[in-house]
């Protein structure tokens, strides 16, 4: 089982965690002073109302009252818009590429930013970074959007490494949707790169759907904490770090953990590598998830790693989450690559692994006590063992093969 591994992949995360992310400071000067003339319009166009509005950002400085045409003065810069916007303001970016950080703090509560045309405006991290910072940061404002973004970090010095494309706390209802993130260079990580696509922590509450998140270092998504919740829904997540030596293994597709996080993780794809053939790295874990009570992990489809999906138990006593209906297949060739390694008291129902060295692992936790209850799942067609457990855990209708000890799957009919 890699309960002592995990824990060093956790132990290092937190460290990694905590390194601070410098904000902007707002500028005074010439562009303060014609927003203040102009109001509303000189960031693109009238006020909606009273207390929204609609402002453009185009990389030109100029764009219409309704869209990206146009003579009107603009913020060249996204960050520019925010330091203006008011709360229920939507942020309009035009096509471009926009080499900078945003922050969003403040009294910003509603704010929207998305791309004027779906992946079209691309914000990219500058060359020079300190403090390994997040590309955007939502820290403190309540229901902030952000849809249909791309966002970049360079691979090819010179350059640093990011540690989040994204990173959302201490904020509530926030929603991150259809953003693209990957690598942008000749290498897809290089010496630089990016190592979290979206963390969200410290008592957040997040949707975070139908994003496309590719080779990072550490982790695709990340959720943790006790009073963190996510919905985490239909993300593609894909790794294949070309610049990794061939065989490497590392990296974690979907985190929920180290400190329980409340979350539904539904119907994402996670997989490693281009196609067929095991010359390229590959993720350690689909999954990673140490979870709360009614969570619920469903519909996902994993291929292509180490470990399909791992669970450990947190708190006293150990959490009962929901873990069904996910396919997990074409695990990587080694004898102790597991499709579910389970070290949790959660219910798994109605799984398909397959291609694994071990189908189903299940062990008890760290007090001795039960752990899992698997039902109706079908383990067949792994290396060694279909079926691994430990006297307290709970097999009930299971298929598979081969099974330690002897009775815990059956061949079925």
């Amino acid at each position: 089982m890699p309960t002592n591994g995990s824990r060093r992949l956790q132990a290092k995360g937190r460290a990694a965690m905590e390194r601070p992310t410098g904000g902007i400071r707002a500028a005074a000067g010439p562009l303060a002073a014609i927003v203040l003339t102009l109001g509303a319009s000189a960031l693109g166009g009238p006020a909606v109302s009273a207390s929204q509005r609609t402002l453009y950002v185009d990389d030109d400085g100029h764009a219409g009252r309704t869209g990206c045409s146009g003579t009107k003065a603009v913020a060249r810069r996204v960050q520019r818009a925010i330091r203006f916007a008011r709360p229920g303001d939507t942020i309009m970016v035009c096509p471009g590429t926009y080499s900078e950080r945003l922050t969003i703090t403040g009294d910003r509560d509603g704010l929207t930013i998305r791309a004027v045309e779906p992946w079209t405006a691309i914000i990219r991290t500058p060359r020079e970074l300190t403090d390994a910072p997040a590309l955007i940061t939502i820290d403190g404002v309540d229901r902030v959007r952000l849809r249909s973004l791309r966002l970049e970090a360079h691979t090819v010095e010179p350059c640093d490494r990011l540690w989040y494309a994204v990173r959302i706390r201490h904020a509530h209802d926030v929603e991150v949707r259809s953003l693209r993130i990957a690598p942008f260079g000749t290498n897809t990580i290089g010496p630089c790169g990016y190592s979290r696509g979206i963390v969200v922590h410290r008592g957040t509450s997040a949707s975070i759907g139908d994003n496309l998140i590719q080779d990072f270092t550490a982790a695709g998504i990340w959720v943790y904490g006790t009073h963190t919740s996510a919905n985490v829904y239909h993300n593609s997540i894909r790794y294949f770090p070309a610049a990794e030596p061939p065989g490497s293994r590392g990296a974690i597709g979907i985190w929920a953990g180290d400190i329980a996080p409340q979350v539904t993780i539904r119907d994402n794809v996670i997989r490693s590598g281009p196609g067929p053939g095991w010359t390229t790295p590959v993720l350690s874990y689909g999954m990673f998830l140490v979870l709360q009570d009614r969570s619920v992990v469903a519909g996902n489809r994993v291929q292509r790693t180490l470990y399909g999906i791992l669970t450990e138990a947190f708190g006293d006593p150990p959490p009962g989450a929901v873990i069904r209906d996910n396919v997990i297949t074409d695990g990587a060739p080694d004898a102790d690559s597991t499709g579910l390694a389970i070290s949790d008291a959660s219910t798994y129902v109605r799984n398909r692994v397959s291609g694994y060295g071990i189908g189903a692992a299940a062990d008890s936790g760290d007090d001795g006590r039960a752990v899992a209850t698997l039902r109706d799942n079908d383990f067949r067609g792994n290396h060694s063992l279909d079926c691994f457990g430990g006297a307290p855990t709970i097999w009930i209708d299971n298929l598979g093969d081969t099974s330690d000890p002897p009775g815990l799957c059956s061949p079925g009919p």
